[in-house]
């Protein structure tokens, strides 16, 4: 991994997220109480061409084309919360970064859009550093002045899938914990209705 921008710079860049980044995204099959005001696919376009991606705009425009969902809303906002992260004068004059950026938003995000929404990306400071954390890792970097090792852990610390993978078990194990005393229970009920009987 090599060194990316500073993490308190990226943050910041973060925080002060245009509104506009968070408006509703145009979606496919529309319900008539939605109206779509961003064309992800147009701000990616633009994005990628500034990275230095050569592919044709016409398909970077038709691969962000879905159709309407709560999830797809969210999904299309965070990548656009993301294009706005990356649409930075840092990742641009690299003019290598075209390739991992077309790799995070068009696949990476969608896990950690089903768990947090957009907006949470922004306005909290947690969820401001995991985002920032995720996306350099994505494109293979680690913040200014910080090991490997250190990011890495940091970045498993605040991760919002784990967190939620974690929640998940241990509704499993609780669920399975009370069906085993009600088993017990009823096992023991019915020894002594048995037992009741015979006397």
């Amino acid at each position: 991994m090599e060194h990316g921008p500073d993490l308190y710079y990226l943050l910041q860049r973060l925080q002060n997220c245009p509104i506009e980044f968070l408006r509703p995204p145009v979606l496919l099959s529309l319900p008539k109480n939605y109206s779509g005001e961003i064309q992800t696919g147009a701000v990616v376009s633009d994005l990628l061409f500034a990275l230095g991606s050569n592919e044709d705009p016409r398909k970077i425009f038709e691969s962000m084309q879905i159709k309407y969902s709560a999830e797809n809303v969210n999904y299309l906002q965070l990548i656009l919360v993301v294009s706005y992260l990356l649409n930075d004068t840092w990742f641009i004059s690299a003019q290598k970064y075209a390739t991992q950026a077309k790799e995070l938003l068009s696949n990476k995000l969608k896990n950690l859009s089903v768990v947090v929404e957009a907006k949470q990306f922004v306005l909290d400071s947690e969820r401001r550093e995991e985002l920032v954390r995720f996306c350099l890792k994505e494109l293979n970097l680690k913040p200014k002045g910080e090991s490997e090792i250190h990011a890495m852990d940091r970045l498993t610390t605040i991760n919002s899938i784990e967190r939620q993978k974690l929640i998940e078990e241990s509704k499993a194990a609780q669920k399975r914990a009370q069906e085993l005393r009600e088993a017990i229970a009823r096992q023991e009920a019915e020894e002594a209705a048995s037992k009741w009987n015979r006397e």
